[in-house]
């Protein structure tokens, strides 16, 4: 998954060679091996769907000649989270605010209403999160649905928050 660091994997049948380890594609990953346990490191940086083929080689012995196996590592888009609130009041007459966060690389967030007629949104995006404008309509409820988009390395987003117009 992008963001980490490192992943490690057990090597097994192997024919009793000694164990050798080698990333083959060129990328800023590192590889080593102890024992039958490969780590893959400096993975962090690496972009979702980068892949990372590691080949193992077993030595040759008395009895068996070398032999290798070749191991792929895809790099995953990463989760988001969003932070707002998941329920707000406004009355009716007076616009109310909602503001949220989200993780990941900056994209443009989106707001919509399950219920226009209760209550309408827009947005005003920042840096990682923004903040919608409530607009009653009339009494009643509406769910605000934020949609933060997938990006190069992170999966998309929707958070929910269901608004209450009270009367004034």
């Amino acid at each position: 998954t992008y963001g980490t660091t490192s992943k490690t994997f057990t090597v097994t049948g192997s024919h009793g060679g000694t164990l050798s380890v080698a990333e083959t594609t060129s990328t800023a990953a590192t590889v080593a091996i102890s024992g039958s346990t490969v780590t893959i490191s400096n993975t962090g940086s690496l972009a979702a769907g980068t892949k990372v083929t590691v080949r193992v080689t077993s030595a040759q012995t008395n009895t068996h000649n070398s032999a290798y196996k070749d191991y792929t590592l895809t790099v995953n888009k990463a989760d988001r989270t969003i932070t707002m609130d998941t329920t707000k009041s406004v009355t009716y007459g007076a616009n109310g605010t909602l503001s949220f966060t989200y993780t990941g690389e900056d994209v443009t967030a989106t707001v919509s209403s399950a219920t226009t007629s209760v209550a309408t949104a827009s947005m005003s995006d920042g840096s990682k999160g923004g903040t919608v404008t409530i607009t009653p309509v009339k009494a009643g409820t509406s769910v605000l649905t934020v949609t933060v988009p997938a990006s190069t390395n992170y999966n998309s987003k929707t958070a929910t928050c269901t608004v209450t117009v009270n009367r004034a």
